[in-house]
């Protein structure tokens, strides 16, 4: 939820660090990578174009300064891990945020984390853990959500709990895949196009048919069926803790 004051002063864009720029050497072995650490980061649009060009897009500061915050707390600048970086440009949404995260480490790596650490507003803590990860029949026990809300003077706590319970987790709750009318709009609202259903077949280059058909699953006609189909990351009994899980459906 950005906040309509937030408006970037002119030199803005020299004080937010921009760690997504940093790019791993191509020949650099990943094959021992297995944490992910994604950081959900929004950005505010200030151009007038078609959106393309990345001096349009400013970066809440908000989140940068938790990003960076959080990302320093995990990795210490000693560590060689900070210039390990990567962007994931395509997602419109939290959902997306994750499973995409998940597909383009496996495009890096060529196999998928054994753990993911989640960087986002805490307040979407909930739906990440009992919506998202469920969805994508993620093992609840190798993700954690790690985060801090946005101080009261921008927006209040409670205030960002009926927001969440409104517009967040209670619409998620009845379309976990973000396919219905509502979802989908906002993500045509965020840019995603319907060439960008070409991406989806990118993404799912290399990877197995399950996954492949996860990126097509839109919840059967209820938009709340969890996808039935085989995934790498799945555990055996994945179906039924997921299913309890979500159980208050």
């Amino acid at each position: 939820m950005d906040n309509a004051n937030d408006t970037p002063s002119p030199s803005a864009s020299n004080t937010i660090p921009e760690p997504a720029r940093h790019r791993a050497p191509e020949n650099q072995d990943r094959s021992s990578f297995d944490h992910l650490v994604i950081v959900c980061c929004h950005a505010i649009y200030t151009g007038n174009g078609d959106g393309e060009d990345e001096s349009d897009w400013y970066p809440t500061t908000i989140l940068s300064l938790i990003a960076k915050t959080l990302a320093l707390t995990l990795l210490p600048p000693s560590s060689p891990l900070t210039r390990r970086l990567h962007t994931e440009p395509s997602s419109t949404d939290s959902y997306q945020n994750l499973l995409f995260s998940i597909l383009h480490f496996h495009h890096l790596t060529t196999h998928y984390p054994l753990h993911i650490t989640l960087i986002t507003h805490l307040f979407k803590r909930r739906r990440f853990l009992e919506l998202h990860a469920p969805a994508i029949r993620w093992p609840v026990d190798k993700i954690q959500v790690l985060g801090i809300d946005p101080p009261e003077r921008v927006s209040c706590a409670e205030g960002l709990r009926r927001g969440e319970e409104r517009d967040g987790y209670g619409v998620w709750k009845g379309d976990l895949y973000g396919c219905g009318r509502r979802l989908r709009g906002k993500r045509v609202g965020r840019g995603w196009r319907e060439e960008e259903e070409e991406e989806l077949e990118v993404m799912g280059e290399g990877c197995e048919e399950g996954v492949k058909e996860l990126l097509r699953w839109e919840g059967g006609e209820s938009g709340v069926q969890l996808f039935p189909g085989d995934l790498p990351w799945a555990t055996p009994d994945s179906r039924l803790s997921d299913v309890a899980s979500l159980g208050g459906m």
